[in-house]
């Protein structure tokens, strides 16, 4: 592990193309448009009541800052009541406690869909190398489906095309040593297995 700082600008762009897409209204003809559903958007809760940890919230009545948008990490309860937030910004991944603030949340239930919302750049380069594994390998059955990291480790799996079904998964235990022969190999061997069946 180097001492390198973590970047999340593709989870970044990410993030505001959905929020300005599905967040945020248009005035058309005097109509707000599209009209939103009820995860759609973000929640302000009642003033005694925390958003979930893990949501992404946006900031109320505070300062211009790289926090306006962060994850939720940590609620701490002070002394009369008063709670202070950790943030960790979408901008850079900087944690900061937060008080004498509103949050505003996005249901988990909406965020939770894209977990590489939460991916740092070099997560997503790894992406972008496990879609190129299965592109050389070429095997149009099989559809690579986004890692999922746990600390080092990383599970990959291969959805069947044309299905929800997942015809192959593995944990590889160091996902920054993996190589694209090691995953081509994965690919190949889910492949045979699926010829067996």
């Amino acid at each position: 592990m180097n001492n390198k700082q973590e970047t999340f600008n593709r989870a970044r762009l990410e993030i505001l193309n959905y929020v300005m897409t599905f967040c945020t209204n248009t005035l058309y003809d005097g109509k707000c448009l599209p009209p939103f559903g009820k995860t759609c958007g973000f929640e302000s809760g009642a003033f005694a009541d925390n958003p979930p940890i893990g949501s992404l919230v946006r900031l109320m009545a505070a300062p211009f800052t790289k926090w306006y948008l962060s994850w939720l990490l940590e609620i701490k309860e002070e002394t009369l009541g008063y709670r202070k937030y950790l943030l960790k910004s979408v901008e850079d991944g900087s944690l900061c406690w937060w008080e004498n603030i509103g949050l505003y949340h996005m249901p988990l239930e909406e965020s939770d869909k894209f977990p590489h919302w939460k991916y740092n750049d070099n997560q997503f380069e790894f992406w972008d190398k496990w879609k190129k594994a299965n592109k050389w390998e070429d095997v149009y059955v099989l559809a690579p489906l986004r890692p999922i990291f746990n600390g080092l480790s990383v599970t990959l799996d291969l959805r069947k095309k044309h299905t929800n079904d997942i015809a192959g998964s593995k944990t590889f235990c160091n996902w920054n040593k993996l190589t694209i022969r090691e995953m081509r190999e994965f690919i190949r061997e889910t492949a045979k297995s699926l010829k067996r069946i």
